[in-house]
C-alpha cells in the first residue's frame, strides 16, 4: 500500500515540476481572463440548474 502511495506522490511531484517549468518558460501564453460574457453564461447556467432542481423537488418535473 505504501509503495502505491509513494508512486502516486512521486508522479504528482514530477508532473507539478514539469508544468511549473512549462509555465515559467518565456514562450508560455497565459489564458485570457474571464470576461463579463463568461460570467453571464455561468450565472445563467447556475440559475437554470437551480430552477430545474426546484421544479423536480416540487414534482412539476418527474
Amino acid at each position: 500500500m505504501e509503495t502505491k502511495e509513494m508512486d502516486i506522490e512521486e508522479l504528482i511531484y514530477t508532473e507539478t515540476e514539469k508544468r511549473l517549468q512549462e509555465m515559467e518558460s518565456i514562450g508560455y501564453d497565459f489564458p485570457e481572463k474571464i470576461g463579463r460574457a463568461d460570467i453571464a453564461v455561468m450565472l445563467v447556467g447556475f440559475v437554470g440548474s437551480l430552477i430545474l432542481i426546484v421544479l423536480c423537488m416540487m414534482g412539476v418535473i418527474s
